[in-house]
């Protein structure tokens, strides 16, 4: 008996243990819960989206969720695009392309090209709305808005800065130096160039096989190209030649077949002629007819076929005359478009390569120790409504949040010296 008791004082002692355990797992499970689950992200105005139909390259696109919410595809008009996943996008487009009848069993696949900027306020340094990233944090959000206030930089700690930007800044070199590769490999393919020459990308400052590597990929992407520019001019050339062959044979065709209605027509008159003197029975003219009649058919068939053979023969000739044209204006878009995105990634280098150069400049003058955190809230929109969020330098930032961050006077105070 006393045994059992010992027992239950034991139990009884560890009760509360079990309680506040159970409790921290219910606790957990709240928290992760409440974490976003980017598997159920729903587009807005602002996001961009990519849209591709297997098997129809002309249908590949890029396109922008619009302030009303919709997004404009060809064949198809305005769809509605806010508020859905992408799983119910791409049934969505797929229903609308059957109902149109653009093609009968279309594979649709929607992606996220990039999503709506995320907006920041307060004490930094570039207020406003910025390019979102995935896995961006508050911390990188600052980072991206030009960090702290100039007149409250003492607040961070260099250290910690100067290493994210580091990591920044070589990332950046990398794809500074895959977009530069092709912006070059696009101006030697429009100038026809056969073989592709990177060799200046030896210079940037990343590992030397990471450029060993870029270099091989876009020769490889160069020649791959021009492969396909003369297999496509050998195609249509073949294409050509065996349309004109056979407008020429139909020609040929028609022209028989004419002198064939002639002959019938002519047998016809002599067979009514001799009909009309008893001397032939009116089988004999019934049949006549009837072969006249079989031969003009077959005479309109084959100018319906030449007609058919000389529209695809012209269509072809085009395709000949026009391909190089076409290739280069296509070549002179994507080359703006990299180009656009090379300045991007030239600035964004620029802007962090000043930032080191500052976070190296004042790490002296910081004084140890007394760090203060600002106060950040994220206002962000869930199921329609305005979540105010308290939040910290390593909470999660998603598309469209708006991120306040300041400082109390306090706050200054402890971050301040003598």
């Amino acid at each position: 008996m006393s045994q059992s008791a010992a027992d239950r004082i034991d139990l009884d002692k560890f009760g509360p243990i079990r309680a506040a355990t159970k409790l921290a797992a219910a606790l957990l499970w709240l928290v992760i819960a409440a974490q976003p689950s980017w598997a159920e992200y729903r587009l807005a105005s602002g996001d961009i989206v990519e849209i591709s139909v297997f098997g129809v390259q002309e249908f590949k696109q890029k396109s922008t969720v619009s302030l009303d919410g919709n997004i404009a595809l060809p064949l198809v008009g305005e769809v509605r695009a806010a508020g859905l996943m992408l799983g119910e996008l791409r049934e969505k487009l797929k229903q609308s392309l059957i109902d149109n009848k653009v093609i009968r069993n279309p594979d649709v696949t929607v992606d996220i090209a990039q999503h709506r900027p995320f907006f920041i306020n307060g004490d930094i340094a570039k207020p406003g709305a910025h390019p979102f990233q995935p896995g961006l944090t508050v911390r990188h959000a600052v980072a991206i808005a030009g960090g702290y206030d100039v007149m409250r930089f003492r607040v961070d700690n260099p250290l910690i800065v100067a290493a994210e930007l580091r990591s920044q800044y070589d990332a950046l070199w990398t794809d500074y130096v895959r977009r530069e590769a092709r912006v070059t490999s696009l101006r030697a393919e429009l100038d026809q160039k056969k073989e592709l020459d990177l060799s200046a990308l030896e210079e940037a400052p990343i590992a030397t096989r990471i450029i060993e590597e870029i270099t091989k990929l876009e020769i490889d992407y160069f020649d791959s190209r021009k492969a396909d520019r003369v297999l496509e001019k050998q195609h249509l050339a073949r294409a050509l030649a065996h349309a004109h062959s056979q407008v020429n044979s139909l020609k040929l065709s028609r022209e028989q077949e004419v002198k064939g209605v002639e002959i019938q027509s002519e047998s016809v008159a002599r067979t009514t002629s001799l009909r009309d003197k008893g001397l032939v029975p009116v089988t004999r003219l019934a049949e006549d007819q009837r072969a006249a009649v079989l031969q003009k058919s077959r005479e309109l068939e084959i100018g319906a076929r030449l007609a058919d053979a000389e529209r695809q023969e012209n269509e072809f000739a085009r395709r000949v005359e026009s391909a190089d044209d076409d290739r280069k204006m296509k070549l002179l878009r994507e080359l703006q478009d990299a180009v656009v995105e090379l300045e991007r990634v030239r600035s964004q280098l620029q802007g962090i390569g000043e930032k080191l150069l500052y976070i190296g400049a004042i790490k002296s003058q910081l004084r140890r120790g007394g760090r203060a955190d600002p106060d950040i809230v994220i206002y962000r929109n869930v199921d329609g409504e305005q979540k105010r969020l308290v939040s910290d330098e390593g909470s999660e930032v998603q598309p469209g949040d708006v991120v306040d961050v300041m400082f109390s006077q306090r706050q200054l105070m402890l971050s301040g010296g003598q």
